[in-house]
């Protein structure tokens, strides 16, 4: 299923705002001005989100109370790598640590309220069910791999480093919402 385009641009602006608190949040983080846009919004498959996702990656599945499918927010290693060495004093080499997963769960958690806030236009949403998985193919999950995905991709651009944090949506669960979304004046409309 394709989404209409007034929905994909009233998503893009919720997803705008959720760009300013991430800047706030890795700013404060980092001690240093991270700059946070939306680099691209765009409908793929599943399959695809999955093949471009570096292995290991950081990536959580969690739900959000009353969409169908789980969403993915995947963090790209330059941007986890950057957030875990400002952290722990040491940038990851391989395989993620315990103490490494632990820092990215803190940020995750942050990011994740600045996300159900940034939907409060349009929809109150408990989140739930978080797991982490780092080995791209288990985001498999339950659904076909032909199943369309809207990908909202933030760039995060700091001194030393520059990546994508990625929100993946099945198209299938946002459809519920049209109408909230075609009688709503998201931000920047």
């Amino acid at each position: 299923m394709i989404l209409e385009k007034n929905i994909i641009r009233k998503i893009e602006n919720l997803h705008a705002g959720f760009a300013e608190a991430i800047h706030k949040d890795f700013t404060d983080a980092m001690g240093v001005v991270i700059d946070s846009e939306i680099a691209f919004v765009d409908q793929t498959t599943l399959a695809e989100f999955i093949m471009s996702l570096k292995n290991p990656c950081l990536s959580y599945t969690f739900d959000l109370e009353g969409m169908s499918e789980r969403v993915i927010i995947s963090y790209s290693n330059p941007v986890s790598h950057a957030l875990i060495g400002k952290a722990l004093g040491q940038k990851p080499d391989g395989a993620f640590t315990k103490e490494q997963r632990d820092t990215m769960t803190e940020v995750f958690s942050r990011n994740l309220k600045d996300l159900v806030s940034a939907w409060e236009p349009i929809q109150k949403f408990e989140a739930h069910n978080a797991e982490l998985e780092t080995q791209p193919e288990a985001l498999q999950q339950e659904s076909a791999p032909s199943s369309t995905v809207l990908l909202i991709a933030l760039e995060i651009n700091g001194p030393d480093f520059s990546g994508l944090m990625e929100i993946s949506y099945f198209n299938d669960a946002i459809q519920p919402f049209s109408a909230a979304f075609a009688a709503s004046k998201a931000p920047g409309q």
